[in-house]
């Protein structure tokens, strides 16, 4: 199984957004700049891979949007994102893996989460442990990981981390 782990785009600014009425953070929503630039990084991620077989967002406002651009991007290869509460910012890591290997043993499943539960994933899948993170995934990073739903954690193998800016860079060449 191939699994992409993506943070979402650039939302708003918390506390600017706190002070403007109250809403919970959960509602904070991408900003354009945040928006414009999530739907290039999208853009060059279809020039390295040909679609998603499934897509699973946080419930939160900017996880969901950033879904959508992803969805987007691979239409009509990317199904409708799908919400689950194991991918909000307090989530435990196994709970969402043993959920993912136990409901959803596919070729290609794209996450996308918050700091600092995508690092902590991340790191345990590669580790076993959910110590220190060996990763801090900038807004819109992606990393791709081979699953074996066999192993346990510590057995996933990192093909590749790309940043916003080279996501970026790939829709232009």
């Amino acid at each position: 199984m191939e699994l992409l782990v993506v943070r979402h785009a650039i939302a708003e600014d918390r506390e600017r957004y706190a002070r403007s009425g109250g809403a919970p953070d959960s509602n904070r929503p991408l900003t354009p700049r945040g928006r414009q630039r999530m739907r290039s990084a999208a853009r060059g991620l279809t020039r390295i891979m040909d679609g998603i077989d499934l897509l699973i967002t946080s419930p939160y406002s900017r996880a969901r949007e950033t879904a959508d651009i992803l969805a987007r991007a691979f239409t009509p290869r990317s199904p409708e994102p799908m919400l689950s509460d194991l991918l909000v910012p307090d989530a435990e890591e196994d709970a969402l893996y043993q959920w993912l290997i136990r409901e959803h043993p596919i070729r290609r499943i794209a996450l996308v989460g918050h700091e600092p539960h995508v690092s902590r994933f991340v790191t345990w899948l590669l580790t076993g442990r959910t110590t220190d993170s060996i990763f801090r995934f900038k807004k819109g990073a992606i990393a791709s990981l081979d699953i074996d739903p066999g192993l346990p954690a510590g057995y996933a193998v990192l093909r590749w981390y790309l940043t916003p800016r080279q996501l970026r860079s790939l829709d232009t060449q």
